[in-house]
């Protein structure tokens, strides 16, 4: 059936609603392409997309028919009398979505719990554990523009689906009736539906400003440091500003973005990985920097910044010369697992056999401090749901540990998915810590910099023009796992690393080894003789290749044109 049977069809429907009947009608013929030429498909990720009518955007249809197959799952693999958490963020439709899915389960006669208004991600991990829910649903896009929105999974466990779990998910949906057909039998007794908010959020909130390492390290209450924090429109713009100030921080919200706004419009970008998204609270800080407080010794010099769902967060501080720096995610984690493990080392508090855990495009720095401290570091493939599920089947190792380079961390895993708020608490704490000593944040990095190394480390995107190049570029990375690529711009590789067929190139001792100990995947990773590794891994959500450079030298590099030179020779070879 092409394109435009199926806009037909969907014109002909009477569970097609009237106004997006209207927009079909209304639609160009590259515009109903675009709607109804393929299948949002639902994969290892969930489901995100444009909103609006057709198979290929995200809909009530679609929400309709991902809830139906989730409930036959259920049914399958989970015990009786299941029951489910469903949590939502600011977008578009987000409440809708989550409310119809919730009608639709407890008709199929489950229960479930679920809130009145956006709730963070982890707070929906911490749930689905409070509770016992069998599943979990998050209704986000991240931090995607406004016209997107998503839907996510998790297990029992409060972690993403992940391995046969949502291999058995994926294939009970895909094996459903089209959108126009797919239904479902009510069961004979409903299952019952409650908000959780009021009763919940005390005790989140509680758990979270227990991970404080500050009521050890220091011997008063009070707090020096002041903090400009940004939810960005979205699911932290209540719970974070509660999390920070009971844990004793002053904290000033950026004005446009401190309330739930489904358009983003107080702001030029959601997403914390963007230097642009730290525009509005830059600016706050310049204004409120000299502000007196009674304490002559306290003033703003933190800036925390969050995605729209609350499991990520970007920081920025004060240096020494009294200007902003913006940190990345590896800088941040690198800096956060020094003053944990310290601090930890400090207090008695760090065990033998601690273990952390990273993703394969995640800088080494890292790594090189935690096994400073002997802790056991693995790999993971990129997708915090592998960090999440690590964390809940270790046998005779203590988590300490988990990261990505996109901004998201779990210190402590009474939920199993990045955690903003956790983290926005232990970075205050850090901050707090160095500010005390006379010392600011960037001073601190600098330090760690001259005694591990410098870890000159940036991420690239090669953006495809539409779903078709997207599938050549990914079949380009797939092609170089069979030719492997022996110099990369002016650096020789000495061994590659294929996630796809599970094979370890060592080209230096001219030998291979395959693995099993990752699931599979489409990336690779080539290793430099002269210290440092490129990645290109295409995206799970986004037609483009994403690659990361890190580059390691003993002294600090002058400027960043080596790792952009070899991103423009990877991109010149993708477009070959």
């Amino acid at each position: 059936m092409n394109y435009q049977e199926k806009a037909q069809k969907w014109l002909e429907s009477p569970i097609v609603s009237t106004k997006y009947k209207k927009i079909i009608k209304k639609a160009t013929d590259a515009e109903l392409k675009d709607m109804f030429n393929g299948d949002l498909q639902f994969g290892t990720a969930g489901i995100r997309g444009i909103m609006g009518p057709g198979t290929n955007r995200l809909n009530e249809l679609i929400i309709k028919k991902c809830t139906i197959g989730l409930g036959l799952y259920l049914n399958k693999y989970c015990k009786e009398n299941s029951s489910i958490c469903i949590s939502f963020d600011n977008r578009y439709n987000s409440r809708e979505y989550a409310y119809l899915t919730r009608d639709i389960l407890t008709d199929m006669g489950y229960n479930v719990y679920t809130f009145r208004l956006p709730h963070p991600t982890p707070e929906l991990s911490f749930a689905i554990r409070h509770y016992k829910a069998s599943v979990g649903i998050m209704i986000t896009a991240s931090h995607n523009p406004p016209m997107y929105n998503g839907y996510k999974v998790y297990d029992e466990e409060g972690g993403q689906f992940v391995f046969e779990k949502i291999d058995r998910l994926i294939e009970i949906i895909s094996q459903l009736p089209n959108e126009l057909e797919v239904n479902y039998e009510k069961a004979p007794i409903k299952g019952f539906s409650r908000y959780i908010d009021d009763e919940l959020d005390p005790i989140f909130i509680k758990t979270e400003c227990d991970v404080s390492i500050g009521k050890k390290i220091f011997t008063n209450d009070y707090r020096q440091t002041g903090i400009i924090f940004s939810p960005m429109c979205g699911a932290n713009s209540i719970i974070g500003t509660k999390v920070l100030t009971n844990v004793g921080y002053d904290v000033e919200t950026v004005p446009t973005q401190d309330y739930f706004d489904p358009s983003f419009k107080g702001t030029k970008s959601p997403n914390p990985e963007d230097s642009i998204a730290y525009d509005k609270s830059i600016k706050l800080f310049k204004k409120l920097k000299n502000q007196t407080f009674k304490d002559p010794f306290k003033k703003f010099n933190l800036i925390l910044v969050c995605d729209p769902d609350g499991d990520r967060v970007g920081v920025a501080s004060e240096n020494k010369h009294g200007r902003i720096t913006l940190y990345t995610g590896n800088q941040t984690g690198a800096m956060l697992i020094y003053f944990l493990f310290s601090q930890y080392e400090k207090l008695g508090m760090l065990p033998n056999n601690g273990i952390m855990f990273e993703s394969f495009v995640t800088s080494s720095f890292g790594r090189k401090i935690a096994e400073s401290f002997n802790v056991e570091v693995e790999t993971v493939l990129t997708g915090f749901k592998y960090v999440g599920y690590k964390a809940g089947h270790l046998k005779d190792k203590k988590y300490l540990f988990g990261y990505e380079e996109s901004y998201g961390y779990l210190v402590y895993p009474f939920v199993r998915d990045k955690d903003s708020l956790q983290s926005m608490i232990l970075i205050a704490d850090m901050v707090e810590y160095n500010i005390r000593k006379g010392k600011t944040l960037d001073v601190y990095f600098d330090e760690l910099q001259r005694k591990y190394g410098y870890f000159l480390t940036e991420t690239y995107s090669v953006k495809a023009s539409s779903f078709e190049e997207f599938d050549q570029m990914k079949l380009k990375v797939a092609s170089m796992c069979e030719k492997p690529l022996k110099k990369i711009y002016t650096h020789n590789v000495i061994k590659m690393i294929d996630y796809q067929n599970q094979i370890i190139y060592d080209f230096k001792n001219n030998k291979k080894e395959s693995f099993s100990n990752l699931p599979k995947t489409n990336c690779i990773k080539y290793i430099f003789e002269d210290d440092g590794w490129v990645s290109l891994r295409p995206s799970g959500t986004e037609p483009k290749i994403k690659i990361y450079v890190e580059l390691i030298m003993k002294n600090k590099p002058k400027n960043k044109d080596e790792c952009l030179k070899i991103y423009n020779f990877l991109q010149d070879f993708l477009s070959e």
